[in-house]
Parts: structure tokens; sequence; C-alpha cells
């Protein structure tokens, strides 16, 4: 017996159960259900194969799922997914919700899912203006003036994103070396204090004049506000110029994410973790899932930082170094939370991570 799941434009799907001991059979059953002509169908497996001839037909397990649909319905399933996609946020959890709800609505999920893929990756959001897309920009600076919203763009709040979350690094890095090296945190009580230098011992006067040296570098460069700015995307940003996101995986991963591999190990870019935060609100507010992630983790960096002041022994090389570990992507990666691993980072795979780990400094 094959347990056929029927679907017709317009209705939603339902089951009828009935037994049939060959192809042949199978479609005139069918038809006679559909009431539709049998050129016309296709009959798909619960895993998107489809059925053929006889021989894949006796192949089938009793109380198989097979699935009845033309090839118009199809085709028009799948227009009317991707022009929907648009308003779709792309992440892990969403496609899957997605995917779940079309696996009540359709037939051939596997086939489904990889057309939305295609197309997901050919999609940007070319509205860029908070007067072309307000919806986008709900619950940023509420209080602002029409007039300052009309300026507002979408890029322009990615790299304030950037820019606030490389400013966070550093504000955490000078108040851990201040710290260790007992410098004053107050700006009044530094800056008395450095009107005396002799006040400051001259570990604490190095701390000071690096993390200066590091606050203005970074002040020119806007705090690496680039690096989630689709506009920017030629000067090195996470993203391409249409605003995707894609994870780069695990911190001991030399070949990305693992989500983006096939079983062979073969790297398919309809797989894995990525999104666009450009497409709609919810894909911006889900994108706070996506973490940078440094290979040498920042505690360790900022330790070494400490003991070389300490030890007085930090060359000119050495603070570009720590800089470019703590600030740059050279030591950064963009990923996905479930690609995340906030234990201790050891064996590291690449990068100047790696040759940081090995050598101390």
């Amino acid at each position: 017996m094959v347990k056929l799941t029927v679907q017709e434009e317009r209705r939603e799907p339902y089951t009828q159960k009935i037994e049939a001991n060959s192809l042949k059979e199978c479609k005139k059953k069918g038809c006679q259900f559909l009431k539709i002509e049998v050129e016309d169908l296709k009959y798909i497996t619960h895993n998107g194969d489809i059925i053929k001839n006889k021989a894949q037909f006796k192949n089938l397990n009793d109380n198989a799922l097979l699935t009845f649909t033309t090839k118009n319905e199809t085709d028009l399933l799948i227009a009317q997914i991707t022009r929907q996609l648009d308003n779709v946020c792309i992440t892990p959890t969403s496609t899957d919700r997605f995917c779940e709800q079309l696996s009540e609505i359709a037939c051939a999920k596997p086939r489904f899912l990889q057309a939305i893929r295609e197309k997901q990756r050919e999609l940007g959001n070319p509205k860029e203006s908070y007067d072309e897309d307000p919806d986008w920009f709900e619950g940023l600076k509420k209080d602002a003036s029409d007039e300052t919203k009309s300026r507002m763009t979408k890029s322009g709040e990615m790299r304030r994103i950037a820019e606030q979350r490389i400013k966070n690094y550093f504000y955490d890095t000078k108040d851990y070396v201040f710290e260790e090296l007992n410098v004053p945190k107050e700006p009044k009580k530094l800056k008395e204090k450095l009107k005396r230098p002799e006040d400051l011992t001259k570990v604490q006067l190095k701390a000071v004049q690096i993390l200066d040296e590091w606050q203005d570098k970074l002040k020119a460069i806007k705090y690496y506000s680039y690096y989630f700015s689709k506009a920017d995307h030629a000067k090195g940003a996470f993203c391409d110029k249409k605003g995707w996101f894609e994870c780069e995986g695990h911190y001991k991963s030399e070949i990305g994410c693992t989500y983006n591999q096939t079983k062979d190990g073969k790297r398919n870019i309809h797989l894995g973790h990525w999104i666009n935060p450009y497409l709609s609100r919810d894909a911006r507010t889900l994108f706070r899932d996506w973490h940078l992630d440094h290979q040498r983790q920042q505690i360790d960096v900022k330790k070494e930082l400490v003991e070389k002041i300490k030890n007085k022994s930090i060359k000119e090389s050495d603070k570009d170094s720590f800089y470019s570990l703590l600030f740059t992507r050279e030591n950064i990666k963009l990923v996905y939370s479930q690609c995340h691993d906030k234990s201790a980072h050891k064996d590291l795979a690449t990068g100047k991570g790696k040759a940081l780990a090995k050598d101390k400094m």
C-alpha cells in the first residue's frame, strides 16, 4: 500500500491512502483522485526523489509517503516562494522554520530548499534609506527628528554597529591594562597625573602612551566601521556588496564554516550559516547572534601585553602585533553563535593568532 500526499493549487494538502501494486496502477488511482492528466504528474518521495519507472516504484517501502504534484503547481509554488524572499529573514533558524512550514504545504522539501537557497544568494535589498524602508529602522534613534531620520541609511547604521563593537574592545583593553598597572582610569585624575609625569612610573607612562596611540589610530579609521558595511565591501568588510555575511567557522577551522560543507567535504555556498541584515528589521535584529571571535583570545593578548609593558621589553613591532590581534581581521573571525567557542582557545589553526600562541611574543 502506498500512502499518497496530494496537493492542489489553492488548497491545503491532504492525504489519501490507496493500494497499488504497480506505478501504472498508482498513477491511475492518483489521477482519479486528483482529477488531472497523467502526463502532467510528478511522483516524489518524502526525501525529494522523483519516481520515474517501475524499478523505482518497486523499491518503495510499504506505507511509503508518495507525493503527487503537477509541473505547473511545482513551478508556481517555487515562484511564489522566491517572490516572498525579500521579506524573509535568512538565518539557519529561520530557514529551518520556513522549510518546516513548506513541508506542510509542499512536496519535495529538498528541492524547494535548494531553490530557496539558490535564490537567497542572489537577493539583495536595494532599499537603503529611511524613507525607502522605515520599518528596517524601527527601534533605532527613537527620539531623532524627522530631518535626522531622513538622513539615516542602512549602511550608516551597520557602520555604527561595527564601530561600537571595536570601540568596546578598545575600552575593555584600556580598562584591563590600566587596572593591572594601577593607572588612574578617571580622565580628570589621569590628566592631573600627566601634568606631573613624575607621579607616574615609566611603566604606567608607557601604557598610557600605547593606548593613546592606538586610540588615535582607531579614531582615524573610525574603529573599523566598514567591517559591516556593504557599501565598503571592497575595503575589507565581512560582507559582499549585497550585504551577505557568511560565517567564517570555528576558530580551529582552516576551511571556514563546517556547516558549509557537503558530506564529501566540498564547499557549497547554498549551505551553512549566512545572513543578510540589510533585508529586514528581523534580520538586523538577529544579526546580534553573529559574533566577532578572536582566534587568539583577547584575555590572553591583554595579559601578554601587560607583561611586556611591565618587563619594559615591548618593541614597536610588538605594539603593531598586539594592535592587529585585538582589532583587525588578522585575528578576528565573524561567526554565527553556533560556531562561537567561548571556552579557552587551544591549538590554533592559522593566522597571526597561531604565531603568537607559538612564540608568545
